[in-house]
């Protein structure tokens, strides 16, 4: 992946902090038979215009609708994913500017890849992919949390 424009990257920080899940997808692989484990970033918005720029800019990833009910008034969502190797190395570009999902963008860089055709190999590396898995959730746990030891209420 390139290296984008400092100007583009610091928008693009600030858009995926208050847009933005960075998280690590979990899948199974029928193949065989267990689990797999993927760095993804998933931008949300009612504006298809910013996030197909977005997507243009980086040349990677896809653009889903989510429909709303017939009844519903509210507009349709649209949602940019990145995934896998693209994801990391953007997410890798936006970690100095990213203030709020920081550590979670740092954690999916960090995770190891299961890429190794040996089997003893691909089970070690996929409980450390779990835990990575884990620990990311508990950044998306529900209620109060003291995220800054230091701030003032």
């Amino acid at each position: 992946m390139e290296k984008f424009d400092r100007k583009f990257i610091i928008w693009l920080a600030g858009f995926v902090d208050g847009e933005g899940c960075v998280r690590i997808g979990k899948y199974c692989r029928k193949d065989r038979n267990s689990k797999g484990y993927t760095a993804e970033l998933l931008i949300s918005n009612t504006n298809f215009e910013v996030l197909y720029f977005i997507k243009q800019t980086i040349g990677a990833g896809n653009i889903n609708c989510q429909k709303r009910k017939e009844n519903d008034f509210r507009k349709d969502v649209y949602q940019y994913r990145i995934r896998a190797k693209n994801c990391r190395e953007l997410l890798a570009q936006l970690l100095p500017f990213l203030k709020i999902k920081g550590q979670l963008a740092k954690l999916v860089i960090e995770m190891p890849r299961g890429n190794s055709g040996n089997h003893e190999v691909f089970k070690k590396i996929e409980t450390i992919q779990e835990n990575y898995f884990n620990r990311l959730k508990n950044f998306n746990l529900k209620g109060r949390r003291e995220v800054m030891p230091n701030a003032k209420s």
